[in-house]
């Protein structure tokens, strides 16, 4: 009983399991890097936003040569160059 009063009881609930299934996907440039130009010593900042199901593994590359992983940051879907 409560400030109500007396109420009739409901059917027990049934629970429903609900199970999804993520379809794999290719990996994808969502937001690819600009060009960008910058003098001798000066800093520069990239960004790349990625996509694909399993999440793929990024690299950054210079030249063809990847360069140090602790060079980057990766989060999210996010991959973030500092040079």
């Amino acid at each position: 009983v409560n400030e109500v009063g007396v109420g009739e009881s409901s059917e027990i609930t049934e629970f429903v399991v609900i199970e999804t299934s993520i379809k794999e996907g290719p990996p994808s440039v969502e937001k690819p890097l600009r060009d960008t130009i910058a003098s001798p010593g000066e800093r520069i900042e990239l960004t790349c936003i990625f996509g694909g199901v399993p999440v793929p593994t990024v690299a950054w590359t210079r030249n063809g040569a990847p360069l140090s992983r602790t060079a980057g940051s990766y989060r999210d879907r996010v991959a973030e160059l500092s040079l």
